[in-house]
Formats: structure tokens, C-alpha cells, sequence
């Protein structure tokens, strides 16, 4: 995918500004490749770029189930920004909801790694003693 092609969802940029420029860009890089199966998204790449979104957002205070529906809102925002919003001929579901399905598992398993943050790893820490 062309960087060009990243910057014609302008509202997916914007949703994912709450992520270092790194992440957001294989946030919005993933994302788009997976809702419009156009080329193979590897579920490492997506489950890796999940996951350390997932830190990051909880690194900045939110909790589970406020990462949760951050992602869940903004697969399902891509899904209709990319075109993913017609049903599948063999399921009868729109083609971002399996997206998001697989995103926001990726986002559970994102949870229960330990935060970056150093903050709440010394938070950590101090309830361990």
C-alpha cells in the first residue's frame, strides 16, 4: 500500500491520534489492508499493532473496557470509511464486523499484557510489597 493511500481516510487519521505516530501509522496501515482484502494482512501484523495500541491507550488512563470500545468504534468507523460495509454473500454479516471480532480478541490479549508505562509499573510494583 501506498503512504498516499493512507492519508484518503483523513477521519481515520484523526481517530487514531491518540497513538504515537509509529503505531498510528500501522494502526491505519493494517486497518485499511484488512477491511478491504485487497492484500493479505498477516494476523501477526494486526494482532502486534493491536496489542501495543492497547498498551498505549491504557499507558494514558483508560481502562479495559474503554479500550475496548475505542476500538470497537473506530473498526467499525474504518469499515464504513473503506467501503467494508456490504453484507458477505456467505455469511450475510457486514465484512468489518469480522474485522472488528478479530481486533478487539487481539485487544483482550493486548489487556492482559503489563502496561509500558513505568508509572504503572512502579504501581505494580508498590501493591506487590
Amino acid at each position: 500500500m501506498m503512504i498516499n493511500e493512507i492519508y484518503s481516510f483523513p477521519d481515520l487519521l484523526s481517530a487514531t491520534g491518540r497513538f504515537t505516530p509509529n503505531t498510528s501509522g500501522r494502526l491505519v496501515r493494517t486497518l485499511v489492508r484488512a477491511l478491504r482484502g485487497s492484500a493479505p494482512v498477516f494476523r501477526a501484523a494486526l494482532h502486534h499493532v493491536v496489542c501495543d495500541g492497547s498498551r498505549e491507550l491504557r499507558a494514558q488512563g483508560m481502562d479495559d473496557q474503554a479500550v475496548l470500545a475505542f476500538f470497537a468504534f473506530l473498526v467499525a468507523d474504518a469499515g464504513r470509511a473503506c467501503g467494508a460495509d456490504r453484507p458477505s454473500l456467505m455469511s450475510g454479516e457486514l465484512r468489518w464486523v469480522s474485522v472488528q471480532n478479530r481486533v478487539l480478541e487481539y485487544v483482550k490479549c493486548g489487556l492482559g499484557v503489563p502496561t509500558l508505562s513505568p508509572v504503572c509499573a512502579m504501581c505494580v510494583r508498590e501493591q506487590a510489597s
